[in-house]
């Protein structure tokens, strides 16, 4: 009776410390996110770098922008790039944030982007033109022709 609690036991110790280590392997692993710039305007797409420390095999990952959640495909290999499409997306600043889910656990990659409004083709802004010496309009290549 006792060799079979003690080889129980054993059995339990040796599948917690499998579970455990496996657990570890994944916490240890992390997911970096290169973007070329943090600002974008909406109806673009973010081309995002995906990179884990590790390879992940069959990992599903989300992309959420904000609380909205934009995309959700596999984990092909260590780096990969993918494009976000931002064209249903409130503006403003919002979180970006790639949730791996590996094996037992997720791991989480995060980066701030903003997000602006498409000026209109259709209108030129205003440009106050009084007062002043003129520097800051010549700083933005306008000129003024010499006085007569």
């Amino acid at each position: 009776m006792t060799k079979n609690r003690n080889k129980c036991r054993i059995a339990f110790f040796l599948v917690f410390l499998m579970i455990t280590l496996n657990i570890s392997a994944v916490l240890a692993q992390t997911v970096d996110l290169e973007l070329r710039r943090h600002a974008y305007y909406r109806g673009e797409s973010i081309l995002l770098m995906l990179a884990t420390s590790a390879e992940i095999k069959d990992a599903q990952v989300d992309i959420y922008l904000g609380e909205t959640k934009v995309i959700s495909l596999f984990l092909r290999s260590t780096k990969q790039v993918i494009e976000v499409p931002i064209a249903n997306v409130r503006t403003g600043d919002c979180l970006l944030k790639a949730v791996v889910h590996a094996g037992t656990g997720e791991i989480i990659g995060k980066s701030r982007v903003a997000i602006a409004s498409r000026p209109s083709p259709h209108q030129i802004d205003v440009w106050l033109w009084g007062g002043g010496e003129g520097g800051y309009y010549f700083d933005h290549g306008f000129t003024i022709p010499p006085s007569k």
